[in-house]
């Protein structure tokens, strides 16, 4: 048996991201429409689409038929079309959130392992996220606001100036 350090084994690389975006769609998806809608933001959210869909405007969102900007549209607007593809469900109104936590969680292990030259230091990083009780529950991933695009955003900025950086 080689001396190697645990991230240069072949099968610990190939199954590593395998294991993490497994455990990362399980923590994002697992009983996603399960709880009903909650009061505040997500109810809001939710109305909105509902709006969008029932008056078929695309670009200009209503709520209580006034139009509605009080946060960007191009979210609503892809949980509008993740609603119309899935139907009204409140797994399809947290669908779009769930996958961005899901991309946060996948660019995390990345990132992770871009900085550190480790494919393990990405992994403990992204299963961290994963496993942190704010991300997953208060207003980010399992509830259909606007915050877990913003949560993927930010991520995916600090991945293109590392890759920039490292390149």
């Amino acid at each position: 048996m080689h001396n190697r350090p645990l991230g240069e084994h072949r099968m610990l690389r190939a199954c590593l991201p395998l294991a993490v975006a497994a455990f990362g769609l399980f923590v994002c998806f697992w009983q996603l429409g399960a709880q009903s809608i909650s009061s505040g933001d997500e109810s809001i959210h939710v109305r909105v689409v509902q709006s969008m869909i029932e008056s078929g405007r695309w670009v200009s969102p209503t709520l209580d038929g006034q139009l509605y900007f009080g946060k960007p549209p191009f979210k609503l607007l892809l949980s509008k079309l993740v609603v119309m593809v899935l139907g009204q469900s409140n797994f399809a109104f947290r669908a779009l959130d769930g996958l961005a936590g899901f991309c946060t969680i996948m660019l995390t292990y990345v990132l992770g392992g871009l900085l550190f030259r480790s494919g393990v230091i990405g992994a403990v990083a992204a299963l961290l996220l994963a496993t942190n009780h704010s991300f997953i529950f208060e207003h980010v991933v399992r509830e259909a606001v606007q915050d877990s695009m913003r949560s993927e955003e930010h991520t995916s900025e600090l991945q293109s100036h590392s890759f920039i950086s490292y390149a």
